[in-house]
């Protein structure tokens, strides 16, 4: 798959890269996450009309090495899995780490 995108990946990557690293915020984030999916060719008219409904129940969405991703509040996780099982869709929840960046170093010795 990424020898296929490569040359598009090159071209449209830094581009989004770049806008993060002006604006590093979780708004401009869920921004460039959704765009990126557009117009790198993962995120369809076709999937985003399918599931346009359950958009509302998320802050944003994005397609990554074929998953769906959703990004949504604790609040509205059941609603927005309750929307995908309608569209025959199955979803699966994750939670976001406040940990933030953690380096682990190991000693192969």
């Amino acid at each position: 798959m990424l020898r296929d995108l490569a040359d598009r990946l090159n071209e449209v990557g830094p581009r989004y890269i770049d806008a993060l690293i002006k604006e590093p915020t979780y708004e401009k984030f869920l921004e460039l996450s959704t765009g990126f999916s557009r117009d790198i060719g993962f995120l369809t008219n076709e999937l985003e009309s399918r599931i346009r409904a359950c958009a509302r129940y998320a802050d944003s969405y994005y397609v990554k090495k074929g998953a769906l991703v959703f990004l949504t509040r604790n609040d509205e996780t059941e609603q927005l899995l309750g929307c995908l099982s309608k569209l025959e869709l199955r979803g699966r929840v994750f939670q976001l780490s406040n940990v933030g960046v953690e380096v682990i170093l190991y000693n192969d010795r």
